[in-house]
């Protein structure tokens, strides 16, 4: 009798047990990668290191390197080469039109503006091609070795790519800078014209911030060659993780299974 009593307790015990605790996630991105935030070290991959279209994931480093070369406040006269950008996510720039770094980053980190990130690559380097080099020189110095850069807001064109792998390094560097950090989380920003009056608010597109109650940024990114994409970050008492998945059909939900795996492990 007391046999048969303790496999029934231990029979129970094995059932009160969470079913997918520790179980690996289900993710239907092309490519995933979790590492852990603090570290680096990866703790899930699915072919993290496979050459992608990274899409607008790419606006972090644009911005991470605004942020490191310019002050919030500088203000930033608009060229021709932002002026002609008009495909995709736009805040409908204008050659002649002044806004600040500040603006322009928040403008292409929430609201994913092709415009204003070609405008802070044409104004710091010259040329967007030209600050496509500094891109790749700064990547290669986050230990961002497989990646490539055209332009700075992401379009999918011959050479432009980057991996999983990549794109969380580069997501956890950005995640050092505070003014970035503290943008990403955000649900919307206004951005101001210095040369006439006007204003825009807008939206975060990253959802996942509404879906999961840790997350804390970082950016979407979407084209046709690219798919789904999404470098995200979050945070749960001491850990902190960062998760990428690119071509993904359900981005949010593939990010929340590796960041409920993370968690869990």
């Amino acid at each position: 009798m007391k046999r048969l009593f303790r496999l029934i307790l231990f029979l129970g015990l094995i059932l009160l047990q969470p079913l997918n605790a520790g179980a690996e996630p289900k993710v239907r991105a092309e490519t995933a990668v979790l590492i852990d935030g603090h570290t680096g070290e990866i703790l899930w991959e699915k072919d993290a290191h496979k050459f992608r279209h990274p899409a607008s994931t790419i606006k972090i480093l644009t911005c991470l390197l605004a942020l490191e070369m310019e002050e919030l406040e500088d203000p930033v006269v608009i060229g021709e080469k932002a002026h002609q950008t008009y495909v995709g996510q736009t805040i409908g720039l204008v050659k002649g039109d002044i806004m600040t770094v500040e603006d322009l980053v928040e403008a292409s980190l929430l609201w994913s503006a092709n415009d204003a990130a070609v405008a802070l690559g044409e104004h710091i380097a010259g040329d967007p091609k030209i600050f496509s080099l500094l891109m790749y020189h700064k990547a290669w110095a986050l230990g961002a070795y497989k990646s490539s850069f055209r332009n700075p807001n992401g379009y999918s064109v011959p050479g432009q790519y980057s991996t999983a792998y990549d794109l969380a390094l580069i997501g956890r560097a950005a995640m050092g800078n505070k003014f970035f950090a503290d943008t990403v989380k955000k649900r919307e920003v206004e951005v101001h014209w210095l040369n006439r009056k006007k204003s825009k608010t807008l939206p975060n597109t990253n959802k996942l911030l509404e879906y999961y109650p840790s997350a804390n940024g970082i950016k979407t990114g979407t084209t046709n060659a690219a798919g789904g994409c999404l470098v995200a970050s979050a945070r749960r008492g001491d850990k902190w993780l960062i998760a990428t998945v690119l071509g993904s059909s359900r981005r949010y939900a593939d990010v929340a299974a590796l960041f409920d795996y993370g968690f869990e492990k």
